[in-house]
């Protein structure tokens, strides 16, 4: 999946995509076991399912190039803000602890 995109946020994306299918393939296989569905059917419904995901998986396995930093947009580490950027100030701490007092 990491060579779909060399941007952190899409690929967060793709990640989420790809968990909330497998969730539901779960909760489907969970359901028709719980129904006494015969097994002939579970077995026929597993086959549809994996048929129907190889031109899927081809489609992505096709779509995948060789990517570059330097052609795509992406998020640099640099670019990002860091944590110490975010927590207050050295000084309003001390005044902060003062207050506690």
């Amino acid at each position: 999946m990491g060579a779909i995109s060399n941007d952190p946020f899409t690929l967060a994306r793709f990640t989420g995509f790809y968990k909330a299918i497998q969730s539901a393939g779960g909760a489907g296989s969970f359901g028709m076991d719980a129904t006494s569905t015969p097994f002939l059917n579970e077995l026929l419904a597993s086959w549809l399912v994996m048929m129907a995901s190889f031109p899927l998986a081809g489609i992505v396995i096709w779509g995948i190039k060789d990517t570059s930093y330097t052609e795509e947009k992406t998020v640099y580490a640099k670019d990002v803000v860091d944590e110490k950027a975010r927590r207050p100030a050295d000084d309003e701490m001390e005044v902060v602890k003062e207050d506690e007092k």
